[in-house]
C-alpha cells in the first residue's frame, strides 16, 4: 500500500510565483486605466481635436496626408418674407363642351368625313344622310301646294257666283254658306300642303350633319350604311383651346375662393404650371362622403398640350401671409420631438487660422407651409441668434451631422445645378472624418 506525501519545497515556490502574478495584473490594469484616462481628456481637448483636423490637410508637414471620409450635404439659404400657407387639391381637366350629334331625320347614312381623333372646324361636314326619300316627300308637297291653290281658286269663284244668285233669290242661303264651307277647307289643306313642303325642306338642309364648333372628335358611333332614325347618335366632338381644371375643394377653404381669382394649376406629367381663372363654383356638396365643393378654373391651351382627363393639382391658399423665415420644405426634419433646421455657421479665417464652419440643430416651429417652401421660426433664444436672414441650412443628408460638427463648405459648379429646383443646391457641405 503506497501513500502520497506533499514535498514541503514547493510550496514557497508557489506562492511566489502566485503573488507575482496578481501583482503584474494589477499593475498592468493601473497601467491601462492611466492610459485610457489621458487618451479620453485628449478626445476632450478642443485645441487637440483642430490641430489634427488641420495636420489632415496641410501636406507641409512632411507625413503621408490622410484621406478623409466625405459625406456630401446639399444646403440653400433662408430669406426673411412673408408666406401664406397654400394647399394642394387634386382634380382632372375637363374640356369646356362635349356634345353628342345625333341625326335628326330618318335615313341611311351615305357619307362619313372623320374618323376619332380628327380635329374639326365649325361647320366642317361630319356625316352626310341619304336625301332620296326626302326629296320625294318635298316634291309630292310641292305638287300639292300647286293642286289646292287651283281648287282654292274655283272654290272662291263659286262662292262669287252663288252670293250673286242669293241676291236674286236663284239659291238659298244654305247652298251658299255650304259653298264657303268648302273654300275654307281647301284653304286649310293648301297651309297643311305647305308645311309639309317647308318640313321636307328643313329636313333635307338637316341630312348635313355638321361641327358645332371646333373640337377634336373623340367617339365615332355609326358608319356608311347605317340606318338612322331622328335621336341616333353618330359622333361625340369635344371642344378645343380653353380648357377647365375642375377641383374638389373642402369646405374649410371654399370660402376662400372667389370668382375671377388668379390660381395656380400643376399638372405633373407635363413638367406645367399653368395659372388660371376661377370660373365657376358650384355652390352644392354631395351629402354623402367628404363635403367637396366643385370648383372650375378656365386656363389657356393654345399648344394644345394640355388634355382633358389629365389629372391636375391646384395650389389654393388657406390663410393670410404671414412673416418668418422662408426655407425649403427640405431643410425641416420631422421628429416626435419636434421639427428641427440645421444651420451652418462660418467663422472667417483670422491670420494663420483657416476658416471653421459647423453646423448646429435649431428647433422650428412652423408659421406656413407652401407646396416647395415653408416659413419657419426658432423656438429657442440662441435659434433666434443662430437661424437669421440668409443663414444657410441644411436641405440634403443632415442625418449625417452631430450638433458642433466641423464641416467644409465647397460651392457647386453651375453647370451641375441647370436641372435642379430654382434656389436649391447653393453650396455642399464636405464633412470630415478621422480614420
Amino acid at each position: 500500500m503506497t501513500s502520497s506525501v506533499s514535498n514541503p519545497q514547493k510550496s514557497p515556490f508557489i506562492g511566489m510565483l502566485a503573488s507575482s502574478l496578481i501583482f503584474l495584473l494589477a499593475g498592468s490594469g493601473v497601467t491601462t486605466y492611466y492610459y485610457m484616462h489621458q487618451e479620453n481628456a485628449r478626445l476632450q481637448n478642443r485645441d487637440f481635436l483642430e490641430k489634427q483636423l488641420l495636420l489632415l490637410g496641410d501636406s507641409s508637414q512632411g507625413k503621408p496626408k490622410r484621406t478623409p471620409t466625405l459625406a456630401l450635404i446639399r444646403t440653400d439659404i433662408a430669406n426673411q418674407g412673408t408666406l401664406p400657407s397654400i394647399r394642394t387639391f387634386q382634380g382632372r381637366l375637363l374640356e369646356i363642351k362635349n356634345t353628342t350629334l345625333a341625326s335628326e331625320v330618318t335615313g341611311l347614312v351615305s357619307e362619313m368625313s372623320v374618323e376619332e381623333g380628327n380635329f374639326v372646324k365649325a361647320g366642317t361636314l361630319i356625316a352626310q344622310i341619304d336625301v332620296t326619300w326626302i326629296k320625294f316627300m318635298h316634291e309630292t308637297a310641292a305638287r300639292q301646294i300647286e293642286l289646292r291653290r287651283s281648287v282654292l281658286e274655283y272654290e272662291k269663284s263659286e262662292m262669287q257666283r252663288l252670293s250673286l244668285l242669293v241676291e236674286r233669290g236663284a239659291v238659298t242661303q244654305s247652298e251658299y254658306l255650304l259653298q264657303v264651307n268648302k273654300a275654307d277647307q281647301t284653304h286649310t289643306n293648301l297651309e297643311i300642303a305647305k308645311v309639309v313642303w317647308e318640313e321636307s325642306g328643313e329636313k333635307l338642309k338637316r341630312t348635313k350633319i355638321v361641327a358645332p364648333f371646333d373640337g377634336y372628335v373623340v367617339k365615332k358611333m355609326t358608319e356608311v350604311g347605317s340606318l338612322l332614325s331622328p335621336g341616333s347618335p353618330i359622333v361625340q366632338i369635344i371642344s378645343s383651346g380653353e380648357i377647365d381644371a375642375v377641383v374638389p375643394v373642402t369646405q374649410t377653404v371654399i370660402d376662400r375662393v372667389a370668382l375671377d381669382d388668379q390660381l395656380a394649376v400643376s399638372i405633373h406629367d407635363l413638367n406645367m404650371k399653368v395659372n388660371g381663372k376661377v370660373h365657376l363654383i358650384v355652390p352644392y356638396a354631395p351629402s354623402v362622403g367628404p363635403r367637396m365643393f366643385p370648383v372650375r378654373i378656365r386656363l389657356p391651351n393654345d399648344t394644345g398640350r394640355l388634355k382633358s382627363g389629365m389629372a391636375v393639382e391646384a395650389l389654393i391658399p388657406e390663410s393670410e401671409p404671414k412673416p418668418g423665415l422662408i426655407v425649403p420644405v427640405e431643410a425641416v426634419i420631422d421628429k416626435p420631438d419636434g421639427r428641427t433646421v440645421w444651420v451652418a455657421i462660418v467663422q472667417k479665417a483670422e491670420g494663420d487660422q483657416p476658416e471653421k464652419v459647423t453646423v448646429h440643430p435649431i428647433p422650428v416651429k412652423i408659421l406656413a407651409h407652401a407646396v416647395t417652401t415653408c416659413s419657419i421660426e426658432p423656438e429657442t433664444e440662441d435659434g433666434k441668434k443662430l437661424l437669421v436672414d440668409k443663414s444657410l441650412v441644411v436641405v440634403e443628408g443632415a442625418e449625417r451631422l452631430t450638433a458642433g460638427q466641423f464641416v467644409r463648405i465647397k460651392e457647386i459648379d453651375p453647370k451641375y445645378l441647370k436641372d435642379l429646383p430654382t434656389g436649391s443646391g447653393h453650396s455642399v457641405i464636405r464633412t470630415v472624418k478621422e480614420e
